[in-house]
């Protein structure tokens, strides 16, 4: 596994996990 795909990953997780917490935040 190459050092781009992981920060790749880590970047997309980390956008999904933000969408979440903020989509949570406006119920």
């Amino acid at each position: 596994m190459s050092f781009h795909v992981y920060i790749l990953y880590s970047k997309t997780r980390n956008l999904f996990y933000i969408g979440v917490t903020s989509n949570l935040e406006k119920r």
